[in-house]
Order: C-alpha cells, then structure tokens, then sequence
C-alpha cells in the first residue's frame, strides 16, 4: 500500500467478553523492494471513555428528549470531578459552525453543578484542542498563557486537560475538559482513559 501511517478506532473482545474501544496508530517504517511494508511501528491507546462520552453526546445533540443526556454528561462530569479532584469539569459544544463561541452542556465544580454558559473559544485553551483535533494538557501557569480568557483568568486557574469528541465522520462536534487551580496530576492509567 501507498499510505505510510494508518490510524484506526475500532472495539476489542476482551477475556471478559466485554468491548472495548481502541486506538490504533501505526506507520510503516520499511518498504521491500515490491513496495510492500515489512516493518510497521505503532501504539494501541484504549479510548473507551472517550468514545462513551462522543456517543452521549451524539445521543444529546440528535436526541429529541434532551434530558437524558444532560442527565447523563451531569454525571460524567460529576464523575470526573470526583475521580480526579479538580476543581472544574465540562463538556462543551461549538454554538455555530465557525466555532466562535462554544457553550457548556454541563459544568461541574467540585460538588456543585453550575448553570451552562457560553464563551469565546478565541484566546482559550480549548481553541487549542479544536485547532489540533487532539488533547490538550497545560500542567501549569493557564492564567497567564491564555490572559485573554476571561474565566480561566477571573478564577485564577492554573492547569487545564481538554479532549475533542469525534463524531462519525472525524468531525469534532465537542469537547470533555477540566480545569484546576493548581496542578493537575494525572496517573499513567488515568491518561490512558481520556
């Protein structure tokens, strides 16, 4: 084959017999003399909460009954909050389709759900993940690399994870992000889940 890197999300058959959802990512480092690959490189990444968290909010955005899955992103984001102990967690939509301004379907902050609100991504970090359609990890000083975001700035936050969810045809239709006011620490197995 021509193509040199290959990039695939697909479901793996567990020993438990469960599915989980993969990553796969892989390039061809050698050619034989035909132009067959004889040697391919890759990584495996499991990205089954991300893709659960995508097909909820494909399920919001082409749901007639709404509360449901608000209902649902309500509980990732409380869930989140709690597993990783930051002080804000939210999934967020574009309002247009230039992604201008994005507006949070749920917003969590620490034990409090608080009510949605619409911001300019210009200047924020989450213009960042949409720009390079991939996670987003700034460990520290948010405040002063993104001054122009009103929110991040008011609330003297420091560090910042945002990840783009795909809808089927690789387009991003949102994003899961947290934010904290002191570095967020995330454990290998942890990353792995985002």
């Amino acid at each position: 084959s021509d193509a040199e890197f290959y990039c695939s999300d697909y479901r793996m058959l567990c020993i438990d017999l469960s599915y989980q959802w993969m990553s796969l990512v892989g390039k061809t480092i050698d050619f034989d003399e035909s132009g067959n690959p004889v040697k391919i490189i890759g990584i495996v990444r499991d990205i089954h909460f991300r893709k659960q968290i995508e097909e909820g909010m494909k399920f919001l955005l082409e749901s007639k009954n709404a509360s449901q899955g608000t209902e649902f992103f309500q509980n990732v984001t409380r869930r989140l909050s709690e597993l990783l102990s930051v002080r804000y967690t939210a999934i967020a939509v574009p309002t247009d389709q230039h992604h201008v301004d994005f507006k949070t379907l749920t917003l969590w902050e620490r034990n409090e759900s608080l009510p949605a609100f619409t911001y300019p991504v210009k200047g924020s970090p989450c213009e960042i993940v949409y720009d390079q359609a991939d996670q987003v990890y700034v460990s520290s000083g948010l405040s002063s690399r993104f001054p122009d975001d009103a929110f991040v700035v008011e609330k003297e936050l420091d560090s910042y994870y945002g990840v783009p969810c795909f809808n089927s045809k690789q387009e991003i239709m949102g994003h899961l992000f947290i934010m904290d006011d002191k570095k967020i620490v995330f454990e290998d197995w942890l990353m792995s889940l985002m």
